[in-house]
């Protein structure tokens, strides 16, 4: 996977790697695991970027976003 470090995203582009995230494969219910639309995922990451409250985002050792 590409390093999106220090780079700074478009709503759009974050919601196309979001869209590459695998989902549960065996969700379960009682622990609230379902997929959350990565239009929504990428709206929310954007409102709190804008409001200051994300500095940076890491997914695991693999990748970091920084809004």
């Amino acid at each position: 996977m590409k390093s999106y470090e220090a780079m700074r995203l478009r709503k759009r582009d974050l919601e196309l790697i979001i869209e590459r995230i695998p989902s549960f494969r065996n969700p379960r219910r009682d622990l609230e695991q379902y997929q959350t639309p990565s239009w929504l995922v990428a709206e929310i990451a954007f409102l709190a970027s804008l409001r200051g409250d994300i500095r940076g985002l890491a997914s695991d050792n693999r990748a970091s976003l920084v809004l």
